[in-house]
């Protein structure tokens, strides 16, 4: 059967070229320019044909690949981080001691106002906090700054942050000054450290806003209340209350049972002292 269809296939060629060779001797006898031009055109189309058919079979080499520059993604618009100063618009108060803001026209950000605390909502002054602070930044434009101390983010996400005013002032410092809220971190250093500790000292000695005479009972203001203590403890650190004085370098605490001072020993009780 192969065989067969090789016979046919050399047949068909013979035959093509006869067919081919014939248009020339026609062009050697034809007797007019016309017949001769026609004669030369078949020929040339039945030499032609095949090779462009061989040459439409080889492909062609694809040309090499333009090397395509690396592309460097774009950094995110808002990628905030301490080297930032960063302008703002306030557009929420959530309490005394956090905002929310948006960034350029389009990117909100939760905020903590980095170096002090306020009363929560529901617990004494906590709504007048939340006020005092709402009427001095709420709908303004201001410029957040990060502190060279602290964490870019505290650990609810929030940007840790100094506000400050379209004038140069610390809102910050304001509302501590104000008594809207008390300084704060007291186990982590931070920038602006001394002037927030003298304007919780300066609104204490003027009886402003918390400190206040009937705005709060005194174990319900900032020294008294567990998130003046607990949430600022690090991680080696633990609170507890002293219920027992064992000698001069024992006590007993609770939560902890019995506790040994590091670093002194004093006599036992019944010796000298």
């Amino acid at each position: 059967m192969l065989r067969m269809f090789a016979t046919i296939v050399k047949f068909m060629v013979l035959g093509y070229l006869a067919l081919a060779v014939q248009c020339l001797v026609q062009v050697q006898r034809a007797d007019s320019l016309w017949r001769k031009g026609l004669s030369f055109a078949g020929a040339a189309l039945l030499f032609g044909l095949p090779i462009g058919v061989v040459l439409a079979w080889i492909p062609n080499p694809s040309p090499a690949p333009t090397p395509v520059e690396e592309m460097t993604p774009p950094a995110p618009v808002h990628t905030l981080t301490p080297s930032h100063s960063s302008r703002a618009k306030v557009i929420a108060v959530i309490d005394g001691d956090s905002l929310e803001v948006q960034i350029g026209t389009d990117h909100i950000e939760r905020v903590r106002l980095l170096g002090l605390d306020a009363p929560e909502r529901g617990m004494c002054f906590g709504d007048e906090s939340a006020a005092g602070a709402r009427s001095l930044l709420q709908e303004q434009e201001v410029m957040l700054e990060a502190d060279s101390q602290t964490p870019n983010r505290d650990k609810f996400g929030r940007l840790s942050r100094y506000v400050r005013l379209s004038d140069g002032r610390l809102a910050n410092q304001l509302l501590i000054e104000a008594g809207y809220a008390f300084e704060y971190t007291y186990f982590s250093p931070y920038d602006h450290v001394n002037e927030f500790r003298a304007a919780e000292l300066q609104a204490r000695a003027q009886s402003l806003g918390l400190w206040g005479e009937t705005s709060c009972t005194p174990v319900e203001r900032p020294e008294h209340l567990p998130q003046a203590i607990h949430s600022t403890l690090p991680a080696n650190v633990t609170a507890a209350k002293v219920v027992r004085i064992v000698d001069g370098d024992t006590v007993e605490v609770s939560p902890g049972g019995s506790v040994r001072l590091i670093g002194i020993d004093t006599p036992e009780s019944g010796r000298c002292y």
